[in-house]
């Protein structure tokens, strides 16, 4: 309903006949029903900040697992190719399964970062 000040309020209307007449009343709503609405929207942000906050530890749990994996790879690479002669051609085989170890712990590193950011 829109008052003569131009404001808008929110309301309820009751109407009831009372000895053959109606009664109409008006109960102002406006701020319960706004702070119902502020409610609301705070718990969607909670929910949303909590999803961040589970997908976060589990971008981190991954992460550390997974830089686990990478640890002994990227030590028997470098191993193979310390073991192997110089111009050994599988040498460079062992060397690329290190380059990949390493661009592989840097996307693990990113991974963690998010993680710890989103928690």
């Amino acid at each position: 309903m829109t008052c003569q000040d131009g404001s808008v309020r929110i309301c309820e209307l009751y109407a009831a006949f009372l000895a053959d007449k109606l009664i109409v009343t008006f109960n102002d709503i406006t701020d319960r029903q706004r702070a119902e609405e502020e409610r609301e929207l705070l718990q969607d942000q909670l929910a949303q900040a909590q999803k961040m906050e589970s997908v976060g530890r589990l971008a981190g749990g991954v992460a550390h697992d997974f830089n686990n994996l990478l640890t002994v790879i990227n030590g028997y690479a470098a191993f193979l190719s310390n073991q192997l002669a110089v111009r050994d051609p599988l040498r460079g085989y062992a060397l690329e399964i290190g380059n990949a170890g390493e661009r592989a712990a840097s996307l693990t590193s990113q991974l963690l970062a998010f993680g710890r950011s989103s928690i």
